[in-house]
């Protein structure tokens, strides 16, 4: 009988240890990985986003922080439930491309720097109804409507002959580089 408890204690104790490590086994697995190439990815923003809200217009600013050592390009794309139209306008600062969806900070079709502690012209966007009226929410109802910004660095190339900055154009692609 003892023998039986020593070997039913010795089981228990290794099943204990077994699930013990089990958790710490997985989160090594999950949280470490190999990859290969490079792409850099910055956790804190140097750019953020504005919105406001009044009268079913969504009004949307980027902001460059003023500590920020980059000027960037900026591009949105906007998104809703299919109950809901979205009307963006620009207001001659942000053009629309149909190709990828996307409203980009261009004026006269020349892409605009955001400079440190600047931030964009707003691009307002009215919000309808599928019917093209007013949108009506019930009291257990929501409007979702999701502003996705994205920005990527404007790369200094040369100087015009007044000294302001000349900037490469953005290279909005998600390519990988590395082998």
């Amino acid at each position: 009988m003892r023998k039986r408890v020593t070997v039913i204690l010795a089981v228990l104790a290794l099943a204990s240890v077994t699930i013990a490590g089990i958790g710490k086994a997985y989160a090594y697995f999950t949280t470490y990985v190999e990859v290969r190439g490079s792409k850099q990815i910055r956790i804190q923003g140097e750019t953020q986003i504005e919105e406001d809200f009044k009268d079913w217009v969504k009004s949307v600013r980027i902001t460059v922080k003023e500590d920020s050592d980059m000027s960037y390009y900026v591009r949105v794309k906007t998104f809703a439930s299919s109950s809901f139209t979205l009307e963006p306008d620009g207001k001659g600062y942000w053009e629309y491309n149909e190709e990828d969806d996307y409203w980009y900070y261009k004026k006269d079709g020349k892409y605009l720097v955001v400079e440190p502690g600047e931030s964009t012209e707003p691009l307002a966007v009215k919000i309808t109804g599928g019917d093209g009226q007013e949108p009506t929410i019930g009291p257990n109802e929501s409007a979702d409507v999701v502003i996705a910004y994205e920005t990527v660095p404007a790369i200094p190339a040369d100087f015009d002959e007044d000294y302001n900055c000349i900037y490469d154009p953005p290279d909005w692609s998600q390519e990988e580089s590395g082998d």
